[in-house]
């Protein structure tokens, strides 16, 4: 039996997240995201996704290379009556 019919945007980087951390780590408190010399050496090494993201109407997950889950996006999921705006 199907609930739901949900079509889902599945996007992938092309590193794994257990690499970024060490090279984090491994760059300790020079990784501020201030330091642009830095910043350009992660953003080398470990590249955005390819598709551009745009503003998304539909659900979206962001995985590693080995699938693991980066970001769930799912809009209305919590309905209006249930979110609080602190702005």
């Amino acid at each position: 039996m199907r609930f739901f019919d949900i079509n889902i945007r599945i996007e992938q980087t092309e590193w794994r997240i257990g690499d970024y951390e060490a090279r984090l780590i491994q760059k300790g408190s020079r990784c501020s995201g201030q330091n642009e010399t830095v910043e350009a050496e992660l953003m080398a090494e470990f590249p955005p996704i390819k598709q551009a993201l745009g503003q998304e109407d539909r659900p979206l997950v962001i995985s590693d290379v080995d699938g693991k889950i980066l970001v769930w996006y799912l809009p209305g999921l919590i309905s209006p009556a249930r979110q609080v705006c602190r702005y």
